[in-house]
């Protein structure tokens, strides 16, 4: 038996430019990141939500609950109205994970986190780096 450290799971890397998410969005990824990498199924599930939450704070987000602020950042212009949809689902998995106590396959794990990544990726790191390369070319 051969233990890594850090502990990494086959197949998944993380988000390249990751340096680039405002600071808490990036804490919450690198502790995300760790936990499903670590085989924590419900410590990466409520992760997910808290890095979902993190993300409609930062973006200042309005609404009393998730659901209606991922509906804000559609209305803002954040997301697509599928991937507010695919969120509105992945909501229920950081519940089950935080109320109930219930883990998910890593499978289905390491698919939110790639939704997820998706929107960081939309959302800060593809502006940022847009921004800088065409800028220089102007």
């Amino acid at each position: 038996r051969v233990s890594i450290f850090p502990p990494r799971l086959m197949g998944r890397k993380s988000l390249n430019n990751s340096h680039l998410l405002p600071s808490i969005v990036g804490s919450i990824y690198s502790e995300v990141g760790q936990a499903i990498c670590s085989s924590q199924p419900i410590l990466t599930g409520i992760g997910i939500r808290a890095l979902i939450e993190s993300i409609c704070k930062e973006k200042d987000a309005c609404g009393h609950n998730l659901e209606i602020k991922i509906d804000d950042l559609l209305a803002k212009g954040f997301l697509t109205k599928a991937k507010a949809e695919i969120l509105h689902g992945l909501i229920f998995m950081g519940n089950d994970a935080a109320h109930e106590g219930k883990p998910h396959k890593i499978e289905t794990l390491s698919l939110a986190l790639e939704i997820v990544e998706s929107l960081l990726l939309d959302v800060y790191i593809l502006p940022q780096l847009a921004n800088k390369e065409f800028k220089q070319r102007k």
